[in-house]
C-alpha cells in the first residue's frame, strides 16, 4: 500500500523518501537524495515495506507550500485555532487540499511560485514547510499508531487535482511576524493601515527603519515590525529574499542621528495622494516607434521562437550587427528600407549557449557589425550569473551603458532557478520588468526562445514552457524550415497595434542568414499536419492520442486545449469523449483556481507512461 501510493504522488511530480515513525528518513542524506523514479521508489520500498512517505516541499516538488497546523493538548497549543483567530482579522485562506495529520492537526498544501522558506512559530501552532523541508503524507502512521489521511477520507488520485496556488493572504500569512503584533514591536502609536504601491516599497521601508532607529528601538523588534508592514501594507509584498537583499541592511547601516535616513513619519499620519484620472482630451496620443520598420517596435518585448539548428541565432546576430552599424538587415526588402535613416547605435546581448570567441565574433563580424557598438557579459564571468530579468543588475546595466536594443539567448538562461516557468503567470510577473524599462529607458527587449516538440503545434501552443510568454511579448517570430532544400521561414506571428509582416524565407551560409525572399504562407502552412483519420483508429481515439501529447510538457488550461483541438477540426463532442475516457483510465487529471468570473480550469497528465 505504501509503494502504490509513493508511486501516485511521484507521478504528480512530489519528490518522496522513505521515512520512519519518528519521521526520521531511512535513507542517507535525506530529503537531499529524494526521488519521482518509479524504479527507486520501488526498491525502498521494497525494502522497507511499512516506511512512511515524506514528500520534499518547496521547489524541489514544483512550489508545492504546507502551512502545516499543530495540535498538542499537553501544552495548550492548537493551530488550527491560531489560524482561525488570525482569518477573523485578516480574511479566510483559499479552500485547497487538507490532510488529517496522526495527531490530528492539519496540513494545507498549496503551490507557490515565489521561493518560500521553513518558518517555525509563525503563529502558535502554526508553521510553514517550503524549501529545505518535507511533510508525512497519508497514509503514512504516525507513532501514536493513527493514520494520516485525506479529508473526508478521499484516496490520492482524488485529491491531488484540488492544490489551489497560494494567492496573496497565503503570501501574507507565509511572512507573518507574530512579534510583531506586540505592542512593544510597534512603537510610540504606528498604525499599519496604508497601502504602499509597489514603487515605493522600498524606499518607504528602509525609511521606517530610519525612523524606529531614531527610536533607538532594538534591531529584532524593527525586523519584526518591517516584515509586519511588509505583508500589511504593500502591494503586493516584497518577497522575504528581497527584503533581505534590498531593505533589512539598513537595520545595521542606518544609525540614530542621521537626518536623511529619518524620513518617515508614522504611517498613520501619512496620507493617501487622490486617485489620478484625466480625461481622454488630455491624452497625448502617440504613433508606434520602430526599431526595424513594420518587424521589430521599438521599447517593446519580441520574441523569436524556434527549434535548435534552426537559424534563430543568425537572425539575431543580423539585426544586433544591423543596428551597431545603421545598416538594413537581412530580411529588410529595399521597398521597406527606402528613405529610412539609421544610424549606428549601442546593442548588447547576452548568450548562455555560444562563446563569444569562438563563433558570435565571427558570425557579427561577416554580418557587418560595428565591435565597439556592441557590448556583452560572456558566460565566463561571474558577473553573468547576476543577469535575471527581474534582478536589479541588469537595470543598472541598462541604465549604464544605453543600449538601444538588449539580446537574450535562451529565455531559460535568465529566469531566476526558483520560478517554475510552467506556473500560469510566472513567466508575465518575471519579463514585467522588461516592459519597464521599455518605458524607462527605451531599450527594445528581444528573447530567443526554443519551441517545444508537441507534434502539430503551431502559433501560440508552439512556444515552449508558458503561454505566458506569448501573452507579455508585444511582437512574436517563428522560425523554422520550409522542408524546401535549405530554405527557412520566419514567420511574424503576431504584433500588436500593427499588421502582420509576410513571412521571410532565407538560408544560413557559414552561420549568416541570406534573405531568399517573401511569402504569405505562415507557420501553420508548413507545419506538418498528421491526419487524424488513419486506418483501423476512430476519432475518439485520434482526439486521446492528441490530448496526450499536447500534456506532455505540463498542464494547460482547459479552453487553450479545446482551441488547439478545435484546429486540428477535432469536434467538441469528439473531444469530450476523449478526455472522459481518459479520465476514466486514470490519464488525466483536473484542477480549478479562482471564483466566480476569476475561475479557471486546468488539465494535467498524471500517468508517465501514458504517452
Amino acid at each position: 500500500m505504501m509503494m502504490d501510493a509513493a508511486l501516485e504522488y511521484a507521478k504528480a511530480g512530489f519528490q518522496v523518501f522513505p521515512v520512519k515513525q519518528s519521521k526520521a528518513p531511512y535513507i542517507k542524506g535525506g530529503l537531499k537524495n529524494a526521488s519521482s523514479d518509479p524504479a527507486q521508489i520501488r526498491a525502498w520500498w521494497t525494502q522497507w515495506p511499512n516506511a512512511n512517505i515524506g514528500i520534499v516541499t518547496g521547489n524541489a516538488s514544483h512550489g508545492l507550500v504546507v502551512i502545516d497546523l499543530d495540535v498538542d493538548p499537553e501544552k495548550g497549543i492548537d493551530g488550527r485555532e491560531s489560524l482561525r483567530a488570525w482569518e477573523a482579522q485578516h480574511g479566510v485562506l483559499p479552500a485547497t487540499l487538507c490532510s488529517i495529520t496522526g495527531r490530528g492537526g492539519n496540513h494545507l498544501l498549496y503551490y507557490s511560485m515565489q521561493r518560500v522558506r521553513n518558518r517555525t512559530g509563525v503563529l502558535p501552532g502554526v508553521d510553514v514547510r517550503g524549501d529545505g523541508g518535507y511533510i508525512v503524507a497519508p497514509p503514512s502512521v504516525h507513532a501514536n499508531g493513527q493514520r494520516y489521511q485525506w479529508s473526508e477520507g478521499k484516496i490520492i488520485s482524488e485529491v491531488l487535482d484540488s492544490i489551489v496556488p497560494a494567492d496573496q493572504l497565503v503570501m501574507q500569512l507565509i511572512a507573518f511576524d507574530q512579534r510583531a503584533q506586540d505592542p512593544e514591536y510597534v512603537s510610540n502609536g504606528v498604525q499599519f493601515d496604508q497601502v504602499i504601491p509597489s514603487g515605493q516599497r522600498t524606499e518607504r521601508l528602509v525609511s521606517f527603519i530610519g525612523m524606529l532607529r531614531e527610536r533607538s528601538t532594538p534591531e529584532d523588534v524593527i525586523a519584526g515590525s518591517v516584515r509586519l508592514m511588509n505583508a500589511e501594507c504593500c502591494q503586493p509584498p516584497l518577497s522575504e529574499k528581497e527584503l533581505q537583499k534590498e531593505v533589512l541592511p539598513a537595520i545595521r547601516n542606518l544609525q540614530p542621528g542621521d537626518p536623511e535616513r529619518s524620513i518617515m513619519k508614522p504611517p498613520s499620519a501619512l496620507s493617501i495622494p487622490p486617485t489620478m484620472v484625466l480625461s481622454m482630451d488630455q491624452v497625448q496620443e502617440l504613433s508606434m516607434e520602430w526599431l526595424i520598420h513594420g518587424f521589430i517596435p521599438k521599447g517593446a518585448i519580441t520574441a523569436i521562437a524556434g527549434p535548435g539548428g534552426v537559424g534563430k541565432t543568425g537572425i539575431w546576430c543580423d539585426i544586433v550587427a544591423s543596428i551597431s552599424a545603421g545598416k538594413p538587415c537581412f530580411f529588410e526588402e529595399d521597398s521597406i528600407y527606402d528613405g529610412i535613416k539609421r544610424k549606428p547605435q549601442k546593442v548588447m546581448f547576452f548568450s548562455s549557449e555560444d562563446d563569444p570567441r569562438y563563433s558570435l565574433k565571427k558570425r557579427l563580424r561577416l554580418c557587418g557589425a560595428v565591435m565597439e557598438n556592441i557590448i556583452t557579459i560572456p558566460i565566463s564571468d561571474e558577473r553573468f550569473k547576476r543577469v535575471k530579468f527581474n534582478d536589479p543588475f541588469l537595470e543598472e546595466l541598462i541604465k549604464a551603458n544605453a543600449p538601444v536594443l538588449v539580446v537574450f539567448d535562451p529565455l531559460q538562461s535568465y529566469v531566476p532557478p526558483e520560478v517554475n516557468m510552467g506556473y500560469r503567470n510566472a513567466m508575465r510577473e518575471i519579463l514585467n520588468p522588461l516592459i519597464g524599462y521599455g518605458e524607462k529607458y527605451g531599450v527594445t527587449t528581444m528573447i530567443m526562445m526554443h519551441t517545444n516538440k508537441r507534434e502539430n503545434a503551431f502559433g501560440r501552443n508552439k512556444l515552449a514552457d508558458s503561454s505566458d510568454i506569448w501573452d507579455i511579448s508585444r511582437n512574436v517570430f517563428v522560425v523554422g524550415k520550409t522542408g524546401e532544400k535549405d530554405i527557412r521561414y520566419m514567420s511574424h506571428e503576431k504584433i500588436n497595434n500593427a499588421p502582420e509582416q509576410n513571412t521571410v524565407l532565407f538560408t544560413i551560409e557559414d552561420g549568416v542568414p541570406k534573405y531568399r525572399g517573401m511569402t504569405t504562407k505562415k507557420d501553420f502552412d508548413f507545419t506538418t499536419r498528421k491526419s487524424y483519420e488513419r486506418a483501423g483508429k476512430g476519432a475518439k481515439e485520434e482526439a486521446e492520442e492528441l490530448v496526450l501529447d499536447y500534456l506532455k510538457d505540463g498542464e494547460k488550461e482547459a479552453s487553450d486545449l479545446n482551441e488547439y483541438a478545435s484546429a486540428l477540426s477535432i469536434s467538441k463532442e469528439t473531444l469530450k469523449r476523449a478526455k472522459a475516457e481518459l479520465r476514466k483510465k486514470g490519464f488525466i487529471g483536473y484542477r480549478n483556481t479562482g471564483q466566480g468570473e476569476s475561475k479557471k480550469h486546468y488539465v494535467y497528465l498524471i500517468q508517465e507512461d501514458a504517452s
